[in-house]
């Protein structure tokens, strides 16, 4: 291991944005990348892994093993919460800017620069009137997805009037022409009234889109439908230090009568500031 300088947070979010196309879907590879000076990385496991050929600060090393797996991965879903100590992600009155802090917010940002599409249900276009865009690091806008069966939003929203990435709407199949979105790609798919969506379905706009990377960002109902449908590869969960009451929970799920049918993920967890990312 060459010492003569350490790989900081920064170069090493760099770095992983320049695995070469080559590389994705790889189980193992070594990479020579010239930033400042020649820098070899190694990995195995599908990302899993890594050894780079100088030393990794702290950060550094959890930005290996954070963003590591999406970086070599070729397809994936990702869900992911904020939330609190007592499991919630609004208020009652909707309001959840911001239960986590700048660090997670940073977290989300590059996830959605290494995503094709980042996909929210219609409550949270509602209440939070999201962007969805990348704005706290370098890199590409996703294309926007946002699951409205019964076509209530307003198209005052602002993924609605910003031009600067694709907006795809999947809308319920029942629902009239003339009452679909303007400037924006619709879908229109069967939906049921307490499943929404079938899971194959959308994957089926996933091919045909050509999303391969996704990002599940809200809100509960949406990440627990992924969830419960097995079809999250990842799910990302940060947990906050604060104490809400009541409001909004963060996942809703089938009942169960015994923790052992509880689901128990494989999981690592880092500090992110003041919160910690499971």
């Amino acid at each position: 291991m060459n010492r003569g300088f350490e790989i900081d947070e920064n170069l090493a979010w760099s770095l992983l944005q320049k695995v070469p196309a080559e590389f994705v879907g790889a189980e193992t590879g070594f990479l020579k990348l010239s930033q400042p000076e020649q820098i070899t990385l190694e990995f195995d496991g599908y990302g899993e892994r890594w050894i780079a050929s100088h030393s990794l600060s702290v950060d550094a090393q959890q930005i290996f093993e954070i963003y590591g797996p999406l970086a070599v991965k070729e397809k994936w879903i990702l869900g992911q919460l904020g939330q609190s100590l007592d499991g919630r992600i609004a208020t009652k009155s909707g309001d959840s800017h911001y239960i986590t802090g700048d660090e997670d917010l940073l977290r989300l940002h590059r996830i959605r620069a290494m995503a094709d599409a980042v996909l929210v249900g219609a409550n949270t276009v509602a209440s939070d009137n999201p962007r969805m865009s990348v704005r706290k690091v370098d890199g590409p806008n996703p294309t926007r997805i946002i699951l409205d069966p019964s076509r209530r939003l307003d198209t005052d929203s602002f993924v609605f009037r910003d031009q600067s990435t694709k907006t795809v709407v999947l809308c319920d199949s029942n629902i009239s022409s003339s009452e679909i979105y303007p400037n924006v790609q619709v879908y229109q798919l069967e939906c049921a009234k307490e499943r929404g969506f079938e899971m194959n379905d959308l994957r089926a706009v996933f091919i045909q889109e050509g999303f391969n990377r996704i990002l599940v960002e809200g809100g509960g109902i949406t990440v627990s439908r992924f969830l419960e449908a097995g079809s999250l590869d990842r799910l990302h969960i940060t947990v906050a230090p604060m104490i809400i009451g009541s409001g909004t929970p963060a996942l809703k799920l089938p009942t169960i009568t015994s923790l052992n049918e509880a689901i128990k993920p494989r999981f690592r967890q880092f500090r992110l500031g003041n919160d910690v990312l499971f």
